[in-house]
């Protein structure tokens, strides 16, 4: 978990939910690495994926970042399955097909359990991050550093894109959009397969079971 003592605020960030992202602006309030220490600054160490309460902070405020978990499984498959023969010949080392039915998968962290810790009081969705980020009250655009940072990691997020030109990020694409098109890898047999292994994400965080439909 990462804190900030000057918000009085603890960031719950999920891996694949655009946290790096979200890093650049919040590295701007102090955040830490609680795992580590607290001079674990998130400016030049990176932050903590876990999601927990440290001790004697159980009166401070929660923001958790959250996606719709079939987006978010292709963007796992891409990060775990994708890569290069000297940074040129792409590899796909597993099928999605294959990746969605092994038990070895990097994504299977059910982050939804810590809302029993504690529930969060701000919310960034994946799918609209610049409008949640424009909603936190803490967020100060006129301060040039973090509307720099705003502008150059959310409004023009590179993660969205997930580097289209560059074989590494050989995903499909959304033909309206830079977005991957993640919807195209899906059966009912594997959307059946992830509602069932994250169905608590779907309800708690109101994502439509079938959102893997085109």
């Amino acid at each position: 978990m990462n804190v900030s003592h000057k918000l009085k605020l603890i960031w719950w960030a999920p891996p694949r939910n655009a946290t790096r992202a979200l890093s650049e602006i919040l590295c701007h309030y102090d955040f830490y690495n609680y795992e580590i220490n607290e001079t674990a600054d998130i400016r030049s160490t990176y932050h903590s994926h876990n999601c927990k309460i440290p001790t004697g902070l159980e009166h401070y405020d929660v923001l958790l970042q959250v996606r719709n978990p079939y987006s978010r499984i292709v963007s796992c498959w891409h990060l775990d399955c994708f890569t290069t023969v000297l940074g040129e010949e792409l590899i796909i080392t597993e099928t999605f097909e294959s990746y969605i039915k092994s038990k070895s998968k990097s994504f299977i962290n059910h982050y939804e359990s810590s809302l029993n810790i504690k529930y969060p009081k701000y919310f960034i969705r994946y799918e609209s991050l610049k409008e949640d980020v424009i909603k936190l009250p803490f967020i100060d655009l006129n301060n040039y550093n973090i509307n720099v940072a705003f502008e150059r990691h959310i409004v023009n997020n590179g993660y969205m894109t997930e580097g289209p030109n560059n074989k590494l990020g050989n995903l499909k694409r959304n033909k309206h959009s830079a977005y991957a098109d993640w919807q195209s890898y899906y059966t009912q047999e594997l959307a059946d397969l992830v509602y069932k292994e994250y169905t608590d994400q779907f309800n708690l965080f109101n994502y439509d079971r079938n959102s893997w439909k085109a």
